[in-house]
C-alpha cells in the first residue's frame, strides 16, 4: 500500500493514518543480533542549489565496521513540502532511494528522526520500516511529542522513559555519553527500544560525542571531537504536548 504522488494535507494525514495502522510493535530479536548490519539513514534539509541531499551507511554495528556508503539528490521541488508532523512523506521516499544504492541488504534501519515518539506515533523511521517492511528505530537529538525526566547525568547509557499524556513509554531520552545532552531514541517497524540502545550505543562506544551518525562521513572528512565534557543540565526537560 503506497501513497500517490502530490498528495493534499488533508490526504497526506488520512494515508498517515492508514500506515500507522500497519506499524509492528513485536520487536525482531533476530534482526538485532551481534553480527547484523544497521543501515545509518539521515536526510539533510538544506537547500544546495535547489537540491537536498540523504546519505546512509550500512554498518556492522557490534564491531562498527563500515561496509559501505551512498548518497542521494533530489530536486527540493520533487518532494513533499515540510509539514510538522508529516515529514515521512517528505523524507521517507529519498531515504529509499539510498537503501537502493546498497548492495548489502541491511537487517535494521537507525533513522535520523522519531519513531513511534511522534504526535502521531507514525514519525520517519515508523514510515521508512513500513515502506519496506524492515525494523527501524528514530534516533535524534530533539523531541517534540511526549514527556520526560532529565536522566542521569554522570552515567553512559543512562537512560529514562518518554512518555505520553496517558503515561505509555514511546521511547526513551538516552545520556549515551555522560555529561552530554540526551538523545532521544523511539521504536519504529517490528523494533524493540532495548534494541534500539543497544545498536546506537555500539556505534557510540568509545567517541566523546553522542552522535551515532558519525558513520555517514567519509573516512578522511571525520572531524575530531573535544572530549571535554559538558555541565549536564539540572533542570527538568518537558516535551512539547500537542
Amino acid at each position: 500500500m503506497e501513497p500517490p504522488k502530490n498528495l493534499t494535507l488533508d490526504q497526506a494525514e488520512e494515508w498517515q493514518s492508514r500506515l500507522a495502522a500497519r506499524v509492528n510493535p513485536r520487536a525482531d530479536a533476530a534482526a538485532f543480533a551481534p553480527g547484523r548490519t544497521v543501515a545509518v539513514l539521515r536526510f539533510d534539509p538544506v537547500e544546495r542549489r535547489g537540491r537536498v541531499r540523504a546519505r546512509g551507511a550500512v554498518v556492522r554495528w557490534s564491531t562498527r565496521e563500515v561496509l559501505e556508503r551512498a548518497a542521494v539528490e533530489w530536486k527540493a521541488t520533487d518532494l513533499f513540502p515540510f509539514v510538522p508532523g508529516l515529514e515521512g512523506f517528505r523524507e521517507a521516499p529519498i531515504l529509499r532511494a539510498v537503501l537502493g544504492q546498497f548492495k548489502t541488504a541491511p537487517d535494521v534501519l537507525m533513522v535520523d528522526g522519531a519513531g513511534i515518539a511522534h504526535r502521531r506515533r507514525f514519525g520517519v523511521a515508523c514510515h521508512l520500516g513500513v515502506a519496506v517492511d524492515k525494523p527501524s528505530f528514530g534516533v535524534s537529538t530533539l523531541c517534540d511529542y511526549g514527556t520526560w525526566e532529565t536522566p542521569p547525568p554522570g552515567l553512559d547509557g543512562a537512560h529514562v522513559f518518554v512518555k505520553d499524556a496517558g503515561g505509555e513509554p514511546l521511547g526513551v531520552a538516552l545520556r549515551a555519553v555522560a555529561y552530554t545532552d540526551p538523545l532521544f531514541v523511539s521504536p519504529g517497524h517490528r523494533a524493540g527500544v532495548l534494541p534500539a540502545i543497544d545498536v546506537a550505543m555500539a556505534l557510540i562506544e568509545g567517541r566523546s560525542a553522542p552522535d551515532p551518525f558519525w558513520v555517514l562521513a567519509p573516512a578522511e572528512k571525520k572531524r575530531r571531537t573535544s572530549s571535554r565534557p559538558r555541565a549536564a543540565p539540572t533542570s527538568k526537560k518537558r516535551g512539547k504536548k500537542t
